[in-house]
């Protein structure tokens, strides 16, 4: 019973603790947490502040674009070996291009981030391909990386290239 109480006391001392702006992410399911300078979504502080997090508000515009230069693997296209990654982020949601100028395509499309920066990716490229994937975003911009299948079945994935 003793336990029920301090439950119950925490939930309500965090509750009273939170900005309207968290409240109203709390109803939507959009808090996100920030645990050393990386900021992942939660369903409930308490899932972030048990881990020693803080939790943040999330953008209210997508952010500017972030581009990446990356180097490319993917089965069957061996004419691909670089290209830059495009993303911009709108709270757990955003959009990525995939630009691959080596065979004259670009892949784009939606993507929903998940725990400490790994999203699902579905994208369509110009060349009428498919894919889909799991991008690792690294918060500070500083790299990127992913891996998946294209609609034929063929693994694909990249990683940030370092500057030269």
């Amino acid at each position: 019973m003793t336990r029920a109480i301090i439950l119950f006391a925490a939930g309500a001392l965090l509750s009273a603790c939170a900005a309207p702006a968290e409240q109203e992410a709390a109803a939507d399911g959009e808090l996100e947490c920030e645990i050393d300078g990386r900021r992942y979504v939660v369903s409930h502080p308490w899932t972030c502040l048990r881990e020693g997090g803080r939790i943040v508000e999330p953008p209210s515009e997508p952010s500017a674009w972030i581009v990446e230069a990356v180097k490319v693997k993917w089965q069957g296209r061996d004419a691909i070996t670089s290209g830059q990654f495009h993303y911009n982020r709108f709270g757990n949601k955003g959009e990525m291009r995939l630009d691959l100028p080596e065979a004259g395509d670009s892949c784009r499309g939606a993507y929903r981030l998940h725990s400490f920066g790994d999203a699902d990716w579905l994208a369509v490229c110009d060349s009428g391909l498919k894919i889909r994937g799991i991008v690792f975003l690294d918060e500070g911009g500083v790299s990127v990386g992913g891996h998946g299948k294209d609609g034929d079945g063929r693994n694909f994935g990249f990683f940030a290239q370092p500057e030269s």
